[in-house]
Order: C-alpha cells, then structure tokens, then sequence
C-alpha cells in the first residue's frame, strides 16, 4: 500500500526517480514477455504462412529488444490452436513452438494437418490454457 518509496544504497539520498509506466513496462519485459494468453475463443495470434505441407510458420516482433535471444514457454495440448485457411475453412493443431528468436523477434513453427504448401493462413488460440511467452531472464 505504499507508493512514492525509493530505497537508496549508502547514507546519501538522491533525488526521486521519476520512470513513466511505458519505460518501466520495457523495463520488464526486456525479460519476459507475455505474447499469447487465451482471453476468449480465436483471440488473433499470428498471420503465418506454409511453407511445407502441414507446417506453418509465422513472425512475432517484440515490443522492445529482449537482454538476450529469449527461449519460449509455450503451452500445448489437443486442439489448442486454430488455422483459419481456404477450403476447408479451419485446421485444429496441437504443437505450437519457437522455431528461432533474436533479441527482436522469433520465429512460431506450428504443425498444422490438412494445411498445403504455399497456403497463408490466419492462426488463433482454441483453449482457455493456450499460452506464449518468451523468457530472456538471467539465469
């Protein structure tokens, strides 16, 4: 219940540091970022197109440059994650994972059945337990 607080190192105070919501929430999330967590059915996760038959690739850019190359903590499960393509109009897949991430961005690989080669496609989350993140903390 305390606001306005700064703890100081040594016997000299300094003056207050005043740091805006946005530059602190950079501030965290240059180590950990929540992209994806399942608020209601077919919540947007990603255009992403296919590059192999039944495997989907798609790009995320981060809000702010992680501290490093950040692994991924991803939650998968039976029909997590939804393909919204041409004919027929939806894929259900299980498996979503980080295929390759720089500080910037990375890379989401799903494996998607009944999804061609050369197919764009719309992907959403399909369970209340889908979940993405990316981890850059010091370890």
């Amino acid at each position: 219940e305390f606001t306005g607080l700064q703890i100081e190192v040594g016997d000299a105070a300094t003056s207050f540091e005043h740091v805006t919501y946005s530059e602190e929430l950079a501030r965290c999330q240059r180590y950990y970022w929540t992209y994806y967590y399942e608020t209601a059915n077919e919540k947007s996760l990603m255009v992403a197109h296919n590059w192999h038959t039944n495997q989907i690739f798609g790009h995320i850019n981060f809000p702010c440059r992680m501290r490093s190359a950040p692994s991924a903590v991803i939650a998968n499960g039976t029909n997590y994650w939804t393909a919204y393509k041409t004919t027929p109009n939806t894929s259900n897949f299980d498996t979503m994972s980080m295929w390759n991430a720089n500080e910037n961005s990375a890379i989401l690989e799903g494996m998607s059945p009944s999804v061609t080669s050369g197919e764009s496609v719309f992907c959403t989350g399909n369970n209340a337990s889908a979940f993405i993140a990316f981890n850059a903390e010091l370890q």
